[in-house]
């Protein structure tokens, strides 16, 4: 492409005989943004582009993993919050992201937090573990720790938008949903894994209007 291209992580995926490859990307010539690229396993032939993060600020350093289970894992240092650099995260299975587009914060502490890595934590559990150079201890002298967080992959038998689970997502959804939204009830795991469409962790009036 255009400029820059730089960074790059691959990681290969031994359930769908994929290769994923992320790469920073000056292509706008603005500022960074993150891109990756599906490769077929077995041809070596691209298959597909994916935006991981376009968005306002440098988007810079990418870290993917698959998982056991074909889940891909993605992080990536952020400068969208202002002059020093967070930490997003976002995870894509069967091809579709499990978060908002763009990413979701893994870490907005004081100061940088750069350079993230992703590792398995234990086959057992399907877990993984992220962790990153922080330097939020910083003071009157530049100081860098290690951080991390955990992660794991949860299988789920519930299908997105379809809360009374018939098979098929229609109007009684809504009105499902309508209600666990108004309720004074707490959602129910599953209430929460149907109704959370745009995947922030919480069921409000925008995943009724996604439904819709």
């Amino acid at each position: 492409g255009m400029n820059d291209q730089q960074s790059p992580s691959i990681s290969y995926n031994q359930t769908l005989d994929e290769i994923m490859v992320c790469w920073e990307d000056f292509i706008n010539g603005t500022d960074f943004d993150i891109y990756c690229s599906k490769i077929d396993g077995t041809t070596l032939t691209v298959q597909e582009t994916v935006d991981l993060c376009v968005y306002s600020g440098n988007q810079k350093t990418p870290d993917v993993y698959a998982t056991l289970d074909g889940t891909y894992l993605f992080a990536w240092e952020d400068s969208r919050g202002g002059v020093t650099t967070d930490l997003y995260y976002q995870s894509m299975t069967n091809g579709m992201f499990d978060f908002v587009d763009n990413g979701i914060e893994l870490c907005n502490a004081q100061f940088n937090q750069f350079n993230p890595k992703i590792d398995i934590y234990s086959e057992t559990d399907n877990s993984y573990i992220i962790y990153w150079d922080d330097m939020r201890s910083s003071g009157k002298e530049d100081l860098k720790n290690i951080y991390a967080q955990s992660v794991t992959i949860v299988g789920s038998d519930c299908v997105s938008m379809d809360l009374n689970n018939d098979g098929i997502v229609n109007v009684i959804d809504i009105v499902s949903l309508v209600n666990v939204v108004l309720g004074t009830e707490p959602p129910t795991e599953m209430q929460l894994c149907t109704g959370d469409v745009n995947g922030d962790g919480v069921l409000n009036v925008i995943d009724i209007v996604n439904i819709v």
